[in-house]
């Protein structure tokens, strides 16, 4: 195995926590090490730091895999981090839903994305994933394995399917080609997908589990969903929702189920510029609700064809991440404010609005900034009312500041 060394002095970033070395803190070039290579790490003085995968083709050219004298050679290795990181769910109390499994760095398998979506009418799982890494990637059939070991013993007398997605964009950061997917079917079949509904927190969610953003869902808003329910007027039998960048609808189907369990009244207006998005969105509305509207649109460049639609009780604004890289980051803080600003002109007085990122880049304090910019410049005034970021289950670690890039702000206005 390759031994690397750091610079002098390189290691307090990395002994703090953050699992990844950059190229220019190595002390000799990564040049003529294999993409996803296993590498040694070491401090200048020459003591053990960790082992993890190397990439002379990314700026991120170390990935930290454990600090134990452990190299994972095995699918039974891999078992074990899978493992880890499934009790660390259960204690959660997540595990009897669908959820994120494993999070990338923070649970242990640099580069892969998990996602376990439990079948909400009868039994069945689906395992689905994304390879983001070299390491990752050099690792796929170990990884598929492993995966598929640790799930037939975790849910027991269940049909799986595994479907590991090779065409993420951020493959490319990594020197990565975009490939077909992965897919192991273990009694559950491709063409029982079509009809496959997740069990979702308290709500039940259709998407396109082979070929839809990410995984298929967005597992890392479930918590906010929930706060958002506390924060909805109280005194409105009657409600107008908007939701924007709505995907396949889970912010309104969890607002529609709520809404119906109480007895509320609500009108909902779903947005959203794929029309294959829309028309899940659709189904996962009309189970519970005949009083849905879809609109196809470009949100990003042609908001104000909204204007006519008048003003809303609660209006949701959850939108791709708007910063693609760091030198991006200027324009990108100010593309977050202008759109706040839009969004905000369809918050009736006295309505709730949520404005989210999931740009990694864009740290808390600059999101609060963007949001309040907009205010100003809108001449308004809005309430705090509560702030989160994504679910544990997308666990955020100490020392490394990128495992967190959810922000969610719900605020209501005042005048």
């Amino acid at each position: 195995m390759k031994i690397w060394k750091l610079k002098p002095r390189e290691e307090r970033r990395f002994r703090a926590g953050h699992p990844w070395v950059f190229s220019n803190e190595l002390s000799e070039s990564p040049k003529g090490t294999e993409p996803g290579e296993w590498i040694e790490l070491r401090t200048s003085s020459d003591e053990f730091l960790a082992y993890g995968f190397g990439n002379p083709a990314s700026l991120i050219a170390f990935r930290k895999v454990t600090t134990k004298k452990i190299v994972f050679e095995t699918a039974g290795d891999w078992v074990y981090v899978l493992n880890e990181a499934f009790d660390r769910r259960v204690t959660l109390g997540l595990s009897d839903s669908s959820f994120r499994w494993i999070f990338s760095e923070a649970d242990g398998i640099p580069g892969l994305i998990l996602d376990l979506y439990r079948r909400a009418d009868r039994p069945g799982v689906i395992l689905s994933g994304q390879i983001q890494s070299s390491g990752a990637d050099k690792n796929t059939e170990l990884l598929a394995n492993a995966i598929l070991e640790c799930a037939t013993q975790r849910c027991p007398d269940q049909p799986l399917i595994l479907i590991l997605r090779r065409d993420s964009s951020s493959r490319t950061r990594d020197g990565l080609e975009r490939l077909d997917s992965v897919i192991r079917e273990q009694g559950l079949k491709v063409k029982d997908l079509e009809s496959f509904t997740a069990r979702v927190g308290h709500d039940t969610i259709r998407a396109n589990w082979l070929n839809g953003q990410k995984t298929g869902l967005f597992l890392d808003q479930t918590y906010n969903r929930e706060r958002l329910l506390l924060s909805l007027p109280k005194a409105k039998s009657k409600l107008r929702i908007l939701d924007l960048f709505c995907y396949v609808g889970q912010w309104s189907t969890r607002l529609a189920m709520h809404a119906k369990q109480n007895g509320i009244e609500a009108d909902f207006v779903l947005v959203d510029s794929s029309d294959a998005a829309l028309g899940f969105a659709e189904q996962n509305l009309k189970t519970i609700t005949q009083n849905a509207k879809t609109i196809k649109l470009d949100l990003l460049e042609k908001y104000a064809e909204l204007q006519s639609h008048g003003s809303f009780d609660v209006v949701i604004s959850d939108p791709p991440a708007l910063i693609k890289s760091r030198k991006h980051l200027n324009e990108g803080v100010h593309a977050y404010t202008e759109y706040h600003r839009r969004v905000m002109g369809s918050v009736a007085v006295g309505g709730i609005l949520v404005v989210c990122s999931c740009s990694q880049l864009l740290d808390r304090e600059a999101f609060v900034g963007s949001v309040e910019n907009a205010i100003v410049k809108n001449k308004m005034q809005f309430q705090w009312l509560d702030f989160g970021i994504q679910t544990p289950d997308h666990p955020v670690i100490s020392g490394f500041p990128e495992s967190q890039y959810l922000k969610c702000a719900i605020l209501k206005r005042l005048k």
